[in-house]
């Protein structure tokens, strides 16, 4: 996937991370992104979609990690949250730009602060285990990976005042990072409308993605729930089908 001589470990960190931040962020973001003009090349969007494009070799264009870089920096002076997140992210493994961890964490800090999974998992990580002009924190580390207990505490009023779109916000930005308590939450937050909109597609692609984590919980939910949609479309064979499958991979 990269084009950098990097190890195995580090090029499926690297697969994992480009498409949580530019698939599963682009549905969930928090709407940080500051107001922008709506017109051509001064909307910070249509600065990350371009970016998006060359990066991934997308519309026709040939990938191009150099040109993906700048259109993703130049989002990111616009205050596009994603963006910052990818910014830091091409810094950290040298995608169309030199290596420079201090620029990662600068722009990571950045986009933590917005509420972007990808910079809080790869923050936690800087802070853990340290880079070149990188600090070593573990209490900050912590800190970015507690947001799945924050959520729980905050959805059921838990030592503090209940606060159920708040805590829809944590499990999200758990749930980025790949936690998979948060995963459950989420799916279950927008399944039944809990501190958001009810969006049973949302759910669907979460609890799957729980459930192939090893939620076993969220795989009968996620049977359950495709089930329910099956069944409102008169579609009997579908969720006889669903069932099998499911009873088949468990």
């Amino acid at each position: 996937m990269a084009v950098h001589p990097i190890s195995q470990t580090a090029a499926h960190l690297l697969h994992r991370s480009k498409k949580l931040v530019l698939k599963l962020n682009r549905r969930y973001q928090l709407h940080y992104n500051t107001e922008t003009d709506n017109t051509g090349d001064n909307n910070a969007q249509s600065m990350y979609q371009q970016g998006e494009i060359y990066l991934f070799g997308k519309c026709g264009e040939s990938r191009n990690e150099k040109r993906a870089f700048e259109y993703f920096k130049r989002a990111a002076t616009m205050n596009h949250t994603q963006a910052q997140g990818v910014l830091a992210f091409c810094y950290e493994f040298g995608l169309g730009v030199e290596k420079d961890f201090k620029q990662a964490e600068l722009h990571y800090i950045s986009a933590a602060e917005s509420g972007n999974g990808l910079a809080q998992a790869r923050l936690a990580f800087l802070r853990k285990y340290g880079r070149p002009s990188v600090r070593i924190d573990r209490s900050e580390a912590d800190m970015w990976q507690q947001k799945d207990k924050l959520g729980v505490c905050l959805q059921l009023g838990i030592g503090c005042e209940k606060n159920e779109e708040l805590a829809f916000q944590y499990f999200r930005q758990a749930a980025e990072q790949d936690h998979l308590a948060a995963m459950y939450h989420l799916a279950n937050a927008l399944e039944k409308g809990i501190g958001c909109e009810i969006d049973l597609q949302a759910a669907t692609i979460w609890f799957e993605k729980a459930a192939s984590s090893g939620c076993r919980t969220s795989c009968e939910r996620l049977k359950r729930l495709l089930v329910k949609e099956c069944l409102g479309q008169d579609d009997h064979i579908a969720s006889q089908y669903i069932f099998g499958y499911y009873a088949a991979a468990a």
